[in-house]
């Protein structure tokens, strides 16, 4: 799979992509907590109540995919969650303060099964998560 970055994205952004994961780093700091949030599961077809789609006459959440990701640092952490739907766009999630061993939560009402994600220490302000266009035109 091939990534490309426009050229404002490849100054402002070192990404880093190890098994399926994207990762954002510009410093020693964030490189710490970089591996700090853990995919922890994901599940087809978990009810969501946001989500609205429908077969027939009833409400179906089959195609709705839910993925989970817990903080095993030992460092507050802020962290940003995009998840694709069928139509490609992506659905992005941001969390803030997650503290150690917190978990969370993101999902696509009809997803693709593809989500990536990006962590930095919590409030660093020398790192900025990119925008929900910025993603969608990225990835």
């Amino acid at each position: 799979m091939k990534l490309y970055f426009s050229k404002r994205l490849a100054l402002k952004y070192f990404a880093c992509i190890a098994s399926g994961i994207f990762l954002l780093t510009t410093n020693s700091i964030a490189q710490d907590v970089s591996g700090a949030l853990v995919k922890f599961d994901a599940k087809w077809g978990e009810k969501c109540e946001k989500c609205e789609y429908y077969k027939g006459y009833e409400r179906s959440f089959e195609d709705t995919y839910t993925v989970f990701f817990r903080n095993t640092s030992n460092v507050v952490i802020d962290a940003q969650v995009a998840v694709q739907e069928d139509n490609l766009a992506w659905r992005v999630y941001q969390f803030k303060g997650i503290h150690p061993l917190d978990e969370i939560s993101a999902y696509a009402c009809r997803g693709t099964g593809k989500y990536y994600f990006w962590v930095k220490k919590e409030n660093d302000p020398e790192l900025k998560f990119p925008s929900e266009d910025e993603i969608n035109s990225m990835l």
